[in-house]
């Protein structure tokens, strides 16, 4: 069977959901947000694998607290706590909006990798002044995104995530 230019096997197309599912479990390691958890889930149900451990433990950890710490009265904040949402203090982004910062930020640190990686000599403050220039996005963020990306992934620093 060929495939038409631009058109992935199921092979590659699995491979790169199985990848994407690893991203995820490193971030959510790092961040214990639970959205990272419910993404990988849906990933995961387009493979024919079993579900990852890391996925079945959250779950089972969230099953758990459900049933043992009911209160009728607070059912649905019982629930979305022991899901692992709801903590957010005052003034602080839900886990919704920390996931979709995150997702930002970890583009934002493959594209600065990239510049990085080019071999030319560039240096980070120069990769991130190119990333900026080039997505209208401040030099500030996009450091603060590579860095803060850095950190969570333990990548070593021109490691690209994904």
């Amino acid at each position: 069977m060929t495939l038409e230019p631009g058109v992935r096997s199921k092979f590659e197309l699995d491979l790169i959901m199985k990848e994407e599912i690893e991203e995820l479990k490193r971030e959510f390691e790092a961040t214990k947000n639970p959205v990272l958890a419910w993404r990988a889930l849906i990933l995961n149900g387009g493979l024919d694998t079993p579900f990852p451990e890391w996925i079945v433990e959250y779950l089972y950890a969230a099953a758990e607290d459900i049933i043992n710490n009911n209160d009728d009265d607070r059912e649905a904040e019982a629930v979305g706590k022991a899901l692992g949402f709801g903590g957010a203090k005052k003034g602080k982004k839900g886990m919704f909006a920390a996931a979709a910062t995150l997702e930002r930020y970890r583009g934002l640190h493959m594209e600065v990798v990239a510049q990085l990686n080019k071999g030319n000599g560039t240096n980070l403050s120069s990769a991130c002044a190119f990333v900026a220039a080039t997505t209208d996005i401040s030099f500030a963020t996009v450091r603060r995104a590579y860095l803060y990306y850095q950190k969570i992934s333990g990548r070593s620093p021109n490691e690209s995530a994904g």
